[in-house]
């Protein structure tokens, strides 16, 4: 999301514990690269943006250790 002030917004979820709406201590954008920084998780995610994919293909640091991370959007379901 974007604030008034034009600053980037972001929040995490992380569906697997149960967890919503983490607090990102950062979140840019340079160019075609997003950076999200999560001061909680002592987590970064930095990944490149593909307009055409529709996707984000990066990589999660945290705590000294780097996993790949690809992310995609997909049409919500409504839970049933």
């Amino acid at each position: 999301m974007i604030a008034k002030d034009g600053q980037l917004i972001a929040t995490l979820d992380s569906p697997d514990q149960n967890a919503a709406g983490i607090p990102t201590t950062e979140a840019r954008l340079d160019g075609d690269i997003l950076v999200v920084k999560v001061g909680v998780a002592a987590a970064t995610y930095q990944a490149r943006i593909d307009r055409v994919q529709h996707t984000l293909n990066g990589d999660w640091v945290q705590r000294g250790a780097s996993y790949p991370l690809k992310l995609s959007r997909r049409a919500e379901s409504s839970a049933d």
